[in-house]
């Protein structure tokens, strides 16, 4: 009886071992899955912003060169010595177009990928405490 017992016990264990690595196998593939996944929509955003802010950055060069143009046909204007003259050509200045005001220029602060990195980091505290639950 003891015998038989004794291979009972071993054959549960056999079982429970072979089970229990199919289980981590499939925990593995999963997680592996999960990291690509994260990895492909932080590329993602990363281009997204990545791209706004180039654009962004090209807007405001576009700025400073009429900026500077207008700046430059305001200092030949203010040399006019005849007022007249002046009174005359102001108005004939072209305006500036849409430029980018300052409050419409939005500059985030760099935790744009703080908050994946948390929720990644949050990952292992529970695969530990699911760990636990098997002890």
């Amino acid at each position: 009886m003891l015998q038989q017992e004794e291979e009972a016990l071993n054959g549960s264990a056999d079982k429970a071992v072979k089970d229990s690595e199919k289980i981590f196998t499939e925990m593995i593939r999963l997680l592996e899955k999960r990291n690509s996944d994260v990895k492909q929509q932080i590329r993602s955003q990363q281009e997204t912003e990545v791209s706004r802010v180039r654009e962004l950055q090209e807007r405001l060069e576009q700025e400073i060169t009429e900026l500077k143009r207008k700046d430059q046909e305001l200092k030949q204007l203010s040399d006019t010595e005849d007022h007249n003259q002046f009174l005359h050509n102001y108005p004939s200045l072209s305006p500036l177009s849409g430029s980018t005001h300052s409050s419409s220029i939005r500059i985030r602060p760099l935790r744009d990928f703080e908050d994946v990195t948390a929720a990644v980091s949050q990952s292992p505290d529970h695969i530990h405490s699911a760990s636990l639950c098997w002890s």
